[in-house]
């Protein structure tokens, strides 16, 4: 437990900076070194302090449920007293007294967030330009969508609410205008991506949750919907916060080394089926590769394993689209934690659409309803798990440095890592982060469950190349799909 205040020397006041860092992994690395500095006995006692010094110096509402977070997350409740963590706390929102509560099992939320709100919004009262402008830029879309449709809910309009508590806070807190962050960019144009926030997405997330505590307030929305409108809000999920982005294996960073701009089909084919080979006991059900990747060119390659029919015949562009790009997926047990048994489904509950083309999926992505913000380049790459359909008892996924163990009643039976390939915060729109990822399972396991369905197991490969062909000009992609 912490004791008195303690003098936070310098680097970890600077590791706590990193929280507010623009770049999503940067903040979720800060975040991993924080708690394991916490559950360390000879430097618990500062890292306690820093967190609870950081909590208090917290500009907004955001800031401090970013930090809950981190206890909740990494299960560093023990370390702390609850009523440590709620004096320090000095901006509580719905979603911060919901990680409090997560991490010391009440089920009953906090009620001193409910007066943290401006009241109805005046009639006179006009958003900003700043605001109307940068509305689904600076915060991602899903916010504005989720207060639209809310809207039509409670009758209200709470999109002009969402306005007005993001003025009251610029006008109290004298918080600066943000641009969009060039500098993480290494020059990027308009056309790439960046996994990053500008600080005024803290005032902005921090305006929505006043937005909800007005709906609880005034207009008696129940707290627990509330609570699910407010965790798209969360920086990290439970299970995903521990992985760790590490080099690749040997074997995947000697494929990644042979991708080639100009490959032909039958080079691609070749190498493919090289690594395939390579592992007797297990297959490979999903793989995204990515090898040279910069400002003018990048290369991917996708791979997924599928069920067909013996003798069919299937039309590798739809295939690769259903698996690689829609990723048709299964619900988690716990809607916002990625630890635990996942929801049982058999072949029959594959949608129509799925059916028609006469294949079964051997992976499925798991959406939960919500993705922890800092884990962004995860949910663009996709986490490809095992299909629970393969195995007869409950498929349960474990947390790991890696990744994810599979495991069933027999044990660990396959597995989900991920690791960094030359990652950099931006990358070119339509192409996925440099990240890697490999999903493995039992042989034995997927030619037994083949044989039960009456199929033969393929594969769709997904050959994708941009080039930049005037440097003032977007990328290109050439894609190529086959299936082996």
């Amino acid at each position: 437990m912490a004791g008195t205040e303690v003098e936070i020397p310098v680097d970890l006041r600077m590791l706590f900076m990193r929280l507010k860092w623009p770049i999503h992994r940067i903040r979720w690395i800060a975040a991993q070194k924080i708690a394991e500095l916490v559950k360390q006995e000879e430097t618990r006692e500062q890292a306690v302090d820093g967190l609870l010094q950081a909590l208090e110096s917290a500009r907004t509402s955001a800031e401090c449920a970013a930090l809950l977070n981190v206890v909740r997350v990494f299960d560093l409740s023990s370390y702390f007293t609850e009523s440590q963590i709620r004096k320090r706390t000095r901006h509580m929102c719905l979603l911060g007294d919901y990680c409090i509560s997560a991490s010391y099992g009440h089920k009953r939320l906090g009620s001193g967030w409910i007066w943290s709100q401006s009241g109805r919004v005046p009639e006179s009262f006009k958003a900003a330009s700043y605001f109307d402008r940068r509305k689904q830029a600076v915060i991602p879309p899903a916010f504005l969508n989720r207060l639209r449709r809310l809207s039509k809910i409670v009758k209200e309009d709470l999109v002009a609410q969402w306005g007005y508590e993001w003025q009251k806070l610029m006008d109290e807190g004298e918080f600066e205008y943000s641009s969009d962050p060039h500098y993480f960019m290494g020059g990027a144009r308009q056309e790439e991506l960046l996994s990053a926030d500008v600080r005024q997405y803290d005032v902005f997330f921090s305006a929505y949750m006043r937005t909800l505590h007005y709906a609880v307030a005034v207009l008696g929305m129940p707290v627990q919907s509330a609570i699910s409108w407010a965790t798209l809000g969360f920086s990290m999920n439970r299970g995903l916060a521990n992985i760790r982005l590490e080099a690749a294996t040997p074997d995947m960073q000697s494929i990644q080394a042979e991708l080639s701009l100009d490959m032909t089909e039958e080079e691609i084919r070749k190498l493919v089926g090289a690594s395939l080979t390579k592992r007797a006991e297990d297959e490979i059900l999903a793989a995204d590769l990515q090898g040279l990747c910069d400002g003018e060119r990048c290369i991917e390659i996708s791979i997924r394993s599928f069920l067909v029919d013996p003798g069919s015949v299937v039309d590798a562009d739809t295939i690769a689209d259903v698996l690689i790009e829609n990723s048709y997926a299964f619900q988690k047990v716990h809607s916002w934690e990625y630890d635990g048994e996942l929801d049982q489904m058999e072949v029959s509950d594959l949608g129509a659409d799925i059916q028609e083309l006469g294949i079964v999926p051997l992976t499925r992505f798991p959406i939960n309803e919500c993705f922890g913000r800092w884990h962004s380049d995860l949910m663009t790459r996709h986490i490809e798990l095992p299909a629970a359909y393969l195995s007869e008892s409950p498929i349960e996924i474990v947390s790991v440095d890696q990744g994810f163990d599979i495991r069933n009643e027999t044990g660990n039976c396959g597995s989900w890592r991920v690791w960094s390939g030359g990652w950099t915060p931006s990358r070119p729109k339509g192409a996925a982060p440099a990240l890697g990822t490999l999903t493995l399972y039992p042989s034995k396991a997927v030619s037994d469950f083949a044989a039960s369905q009456d199929k033969e197991l393929k594969r769709v490969i997904r050959f994708t190349v941009w080039r930049r062909k005037e440097s003032y000009l977007p990328p290109e992609a050439s894609v190529r799909n086959f299936i082996i």
